[in-house]
């Protein structure tokens, strides 16, 4: 099989692209100020804060958004370009709008996590340096078209953020003990579990059957490969020593508690016979 020729590098595809880029790294912007400033201030506990928590609470809006926005737009541009029988194709114009914006998400949000210097911002500076780099090249050079699929599959790993998000914004606000809480910590479990890792693993398995023998090894389809690995053993490795030994945790403490309260319940029960007992032997 040749390689599919993608779509034609001219001026105006550039500046769409470029457009689309900047148009979401504003939104972004406009997104996280106005969290900042005006929506998470109404809360008495964002003021007690620090700088950095306050920028990593704020940022989780525009995550959110974009973790929507993009899951809609890759089905959008599977539908549109009938990307699902087709994991070779290179050419879809309304996927190249997907990549914009995720290129333009992660440049801004990578500026905010280098200013405000969030929890662990090490490790996502790297993250994020990674996840951009096969949709930068795919919009911003010349003829190095990807598989529109696999960036397509990969992108819905920002899934799981709207739950994760939610998640540690209640831990925030103090509302670990609601049942909310407990919906959202598997809410998050679950969609980790599928769009961190099944998903992933799918897109592995294509990209090493169908991708890597027609697309071949050229530095400009190299860096796909190794950001798709990359990220997907990260999302494994987090399934594996985070989020399933978080859920067990979980399941034993309120293993511990129920026995707790049988407990509890078999000697309120006992005291209750003893004293019946005890008033009976007095008649």
């Amino acid at each position: 099989m040749y390689l599919p020729s993608g779509l034609p590098w001219t001026h105006s595809r550039l500046i769409a692209n470029l457009t689309v880029l900047l148009l979401a790294s504003a939104g972004v912007y406009l997104l996280f100020f106005w969290s900042y400033c005006v929506l998470l201030p109404r809360h008495v506990r964002f003021a007690a804060l620090d700088a950095p928590t306050r920028g990593e609470l704020a940022s989780r809006l525009h995550s959110t958004v974009h973790a929507v926005l993009v899951f809609i737009l890759a089905i959008w541009s599977c539908n549109q370009c009938n990307l699902w029988s087709d994991p070779l194709s290179n050419d879809c114009k309304a996927a190249e709008v997907l990549y914009s914006i995720v290129v333009g998400y992660f440049l801004s949000d990578l500026t905010l996590l280098l200013y405000f210097r969030f929890e662990s911002w090490k490790a996502f500076c790297v993250h994020h340096l990674v996840a951009l780099s096969p949709y930068l090249i795919n919009n911003f050079l010349p003829h190095s078209s990807q598989s529109n699929y696999l960036l397509c599959l990969m992108i819905c790993v920002e899934v799981s953020t709207i739950f994760l998000n939610t998640q540690c914004y209640m831990e925030q606000i103090g509302w670990t003990d609601s049942r909310a809480h407990t919906v959202c910590v598997y809410a998050v479990y679950i969609s980790w579990t599928f769009f961190r890792v099944l998903l992933p693993g799918y897109a592995m398995f294509l990209m090493i059957q169908i991708v890597m023998p027609v697309y071949g090894f050229r530095c400009r389809f190299l860096v796909g490969y190794v950001a798709c690995t990359i990220i997907t053993l990260f999302c494994w490795g987090c399934w594996v020593f985070f989020f399933t030994p978080k859920i067990v945790r979980r399941w034993k403490a309120a293993d511990v508690i129920e026995a707790q309260d049988e407990e509890a319940q078999a000697l309120l029960v006992n005291d209750l016979e003893n004293t019946l007992t005890s008033s009976l032997s007095h008649i």
